[in-house]
Order: C-alpha cells, then structure tokens, then sequence
C-alpha cells in the first residue's frame, strides 16, 4: 500500500542536505509529490581517440569547457567541464561507430551566454551552424554538430 503524505495548508520545513559525491554540492531536497529530485549528470560519447581528441577540441574551443581531471578508468579519456561540474565525459572506444542515419537521440543543448562571441568560434574553426529565433521565448538557438555528428543546440537568452 502506497503512503501518501497528508495533504497541508502552507509549506512545510524542508532541510538542506550535503549529497557527498565529486563534486560535494548543497542540494535543497523538496520532494512534495514523493518522486526523487532528478537532473541529468553528463553526457558521455565514446569514439576512437583520433576523433575523440577533435571532438575534445571541439567542445574546449567552441563551448570554452575545459578538460580537467578524470578517475584512472583503464580506459583513456577526458573529462570536460563547464562552470566547475564534469558535464561531458570522452572515452576512448573501438566498438562505437558513427550511425549512418539520423539516431533517436538527436542533440544535446546548452545554456550559454555571449551570443556572437560563440558563432565567432565556430566562424573560426570553419563549423557550419544555423540560427533560430524564438521570440515569444527571447531566446536564440545555434544548432550544429560536433566531429562526432553530435547535434549540439546552444541557447542564449536575450
């Protein structure tokens, strides 16, 4: 039988609690409806090492992540940040292969700022990207793809 909490007339109390993973951050857990606080972690593309060291480039030149430390998987690898969190994971990989259509996942988004300092990257490395406006949102999109064919969506807010 599932228990369900009683309903209430204001909010209740709700405790920070310290998460001791790698990055030790305060999470404040509020849980009103009983399902756990979710969000994703990284994203993770394996590749051989040849592309992956473009694909590394890529995201350290364009995005302004930058590769920082990674645990000994015996597997090579890097690890690039974005404001102080690993958010995207490169491992070397022989078995993974670029798809010949279109996959189901079709890209990955960031929220970015500076606008025109990022499609003056991709200008200069010669990366083909479009641009979409969504004006009842304010908020530009640059969609293009990585070495790996990655769709990759940047947003910036007007």
């Amino acid at each position: 039988m599932t228990r369900r909490p009683p309903p209430f007339k204001s909010l209740p109390t709700l405790p920070l609690q310290v998460i001791n993973d790698h990055r030790a951050e305060l999470y404040c857990s509020i849980n009103l409806l009983g399902k756990p606080i979710m969000r994703i972690d990284h994203i993770n593309i394996a590749a051989p090492m040849p592309l992956l060291e473009k694909t590394r480039d890529f995201y350290c030149k364009a995005l302004l992540l930058e590769d920082g430390p990674r645990p000994d998987f015996g597997v090579p690898g890097y690890w690039l940040y974005g404001n102080g969190k690993p958010i995207l994971h490169l491992i070397e990989s022989n078995n993974h292969y670029r798809a010949e259509k279109p996959h189901y996942l079709d890209h990955v988004a960031f929220e970015m700022t500076d606008l025109n300092g990022y499609t003056t990257r991709l200008d200069q490395l010669g990366i083909e990207y479009t641009v979409n406006q969504i004006a009842e949102y304010n908020i530009s999109q640059v969609f293009c793809h990585d070495p790996c064919g990655t769709g990759v969506e940047a947003n910036f807010s007007q």
